[in-house]
């Protein structure tokens, strides 16, 4: 055998091997799914082509080695859920993807190693990975449609190679964000440009080459405090929103996209003071941009040596400097700047005027800087510049953030722990991509967030499925509260995917300093709804996708189901369409998009009134 035209190895229980299919060449369909025992792939050495390929929840496979020929699928390319999958090493030849490539649900995948050969792919989703740290692999690959999200691990976007143009950019739920660097070369999105949900990220830089976006939505990042990367950007086409930002209180880099286009469509509002609607954005930088403090950068004293930029939120790990004396450096907007104070709080208090650039913490003379050891804690500092010396004529745009000094150990919230309500047990932590069988530890449950006791945390915010649950003052902290070890809980966790975040304050109620934040995913089942999801029913992402005007879902349905739906959501969770399945089998559905506004949208397949699996789709106009 040459070629196949479908080809489904699926549902295996005993499978370790694909000894048999070592002639393949070419395939149309090659689905590889839920094969617990299959260790390698070593038999499709021959395969060099497939239209599309699916390799999924594979829980043995560790490598993608046996793919090594592979070099061109012609449209969809799917690696989902292969919980053991270190890297995709095996995919070295592999130059072209003709539609998607999905990269989604791989919990001890670190990097993208593997696609080095890749330079083409329409419509790029990675999400979903547990243990990501870098998207190295992508450095050749060029892509119309990106979409990064709930990458609990990433920290940047280095790796994306040389981007000039994209239809769609959608930077989603990934926790531990902290820069768009990898995005530098970017200079226009000509759909839309989301950036949603990422709970760490200070500011916009990386995005210093972007000119033109035709939708614009900055939407609930917690930690933003500044737009600093936006300056370039000089047309919003379509429509813009930049909202529920509550720590934004600096938009002055789109100040001059507001001048050149006061006529546009750009919704701003309720973020911090400073940003909370366009005008306020015109008043509070009306006159500033000569007289302000852009940027802190920390300071190795000791040597008179940059570090690095600080950044809202960023972490000093003392164990990884090569000084302890340090200072912060404030870099001012123009040479009208005469004179900074200084205000740090914290584990350490310390205020200084300084009247001479450069404008430092502790004071210098030229370019030899004074420092100070800072002690491990959380700390505030505040930059304030002023038109004359001495702190005389006008304040101007002041610069603050929040940074922590730590000595080796980055997380105040350390993990959570899954309690049963009923009995006050602890079962144990919930790492990321876990999976919880409520027939196994029952279905009354809570959560507890772990905190490193040397800070101070006086307040704790939890949200389950991005919904505000509760609000803890005294730990332990717990999703659903307690009164000591008397945990109280909820008979609510139905088989599902479940998103659960804390964010540590400074203050009691979730007032002053946001300190940390923790974001899982984890996956409840049961041992009825396990057997379905296993031996039965299965949903197929759409194609194509993005689409236009029509789509197709596909999805299986076991003979034994009794009553099947496809209810189609929006990205806000609003039910648009409710779809009755009769057939059983293999099911096709032909979805119009024509009529749906661009923009992300989710289908679910429902079985006997069990949640089957949730898929993601894209609208483009």
């Amino acid at each position: 055998m040459r070629t196949a035209r479908r080809l489904s190895i699926v549902n295996n229980g005993q499978l370790k091997s694909l000894e048999g299919l070592e002639k393949i060449t070419e395939v149309s369909s090659l689905r590889i799914e839920q094969n617990p025992q299959l260790l390698n792939l070593h038999s499709l050495s021959g395969l060099s082509k497939a239209r599309s390929l699916t390799i999924t929840a594979n829980n043995a496979l560790m490598s993608l080695e046996g793919l090594e020929n592979l070099e061109e699928v012609t449209e969809d390319l799917f690696i989902l859920e292969n919980t053991q999958l270190k890297d995709l090493s095996g995919l070295g030849k592999l130059s072209r993807v003709g539609r998607s490539l999905r990269i989604e649900g791989n919990s001890q995948l670190t990097n993208l190693l593997g696609l080095n050969s890749l330079t083409q792919i329409s419509y790029l989703i990675v999400d979903n990975n547990a243990q990501l740290l870098s998207l190295t692999g992508l450095e050749n690959t060029t892509f119309k449609d990106l979409l990064i999200g709930r990458n609990a691990q990433l920290e940047n976007l280095s790796g994306l190679g040389n981007l000039n143009d994209l239809n769609v950019l959608i930077i989603l739920n990934n926790a531990r964000l902290r820069s768009l660097e990898g995005l530098n070369t970017l200079q226009k999105v000509t759909s839309w440009l989301e950036i949603r949900d990422n709970p760490a990220l200070p500011s916009m830089r990386g995005l210093e080459s972007l000119q033109t976006v035709r939708e614009l939505r900055i939407i609930n990042n917690d930690n933003l405090v500044s737009l600093k990367g936006l300056e370039n950007l000089m047309e919003v086409i379509f429509k813009g929103e930049i909202t529920n930002n509550s720590s934004l209180n600096n938009c002055c880099a789109i100040q001059s996209l507001l001048n050149l286009n006061p006529n546009q469509v750009l919704r701003i509002g309720n973020n911090a003071p400073g940003c909370f609607s366009v005008s306020n954005v015109n008043t509070f930088c009306a006159g500033l941009s000569d007289i302000a403090v852009t940027d802190f950068r920390l300071i190795d004293a000791q040597n008179d040596q940059v570090i690095r930029i600080l950044q809202n939120n960023d972490i000093i790990d003392l164990q990884t400097l090569g000084s302890t004396q340090l200072s912060i450096e404030a870099l001012v907007s123009s040479d009208q700047v005469k004179s900074v104070r200084w205000i740090l709080s914290g584990t350490i208090n310390h205020q200084k005027l300084e009247n001479v650039v450069p404008y430092s913490l502790f004071g210098n003379l030229g370019a030899d800087f004074s420092g100070q050891p800072l002690k491990p804690g959380i700390y505030q500092i505040q930059a304030i510049p002023y038109a004359e010396k001495n702190g005389q004529g006008s304040a101007g745009r002041p610069w603050i953030i929040n940074f922590q000094v730590i000595d080796g150990e980055a997380l105040i919230i350390k993990s959570f722990t899954l309690i049963n309500a009923d009995t006050d047990q602890e079962i144990g932590p919930l790492n990321d991509g876990d999976t919880i069988n409520t027939t196994e530890v029952g279905r009354y449950l809570t959560f507890v967030a772990q905190v490193d006791t040397s800070v101070e945390v006086k307040s704790m915010i939890f949200f389950l499925n991005n919904v505000r649950t509760n609000v803890e003052v005294v730990a332990p902290y717990a999703l659903y509260g307690n009164q000591g070890n008397d945990y109280f809980g909820r008979n609510n966790f139905n088989p599902g995917r479940y998103t659960l975040k804390a964010i540590a304050y400074s203050e009691t109620f979730g007032q002053g300093q946001s300190l940390d934040t923790l974001s899982i995913t984890f996956t409840v089942i049961s041992q009825a709804s396990a057997v379905v999801s296993a031996s039965a029913s299965q949903l197929y992402q759409n194609a194509p996708n993005p689409s236009q005007r029509q789509t197709t879902i596909q999805a299986y349905l076991a003979p034994t189901v009794r009553e099947a739906r496809l209810l189609l959501y929006d990205g806000q969770g609003t039910l648009l369409r409710e779809i009755s399945l009769p057939q059983r089998g293999e099911v096709s559905t032909a979805l119009t998009t024509e009529n749906l506004k661009p923009g992300l949208y989710f289908y679910k397949l429902m079985a006997d009134g069990k949640e089957v699996a949730v898929r993601r789709m894209l609208v483009e106009e």
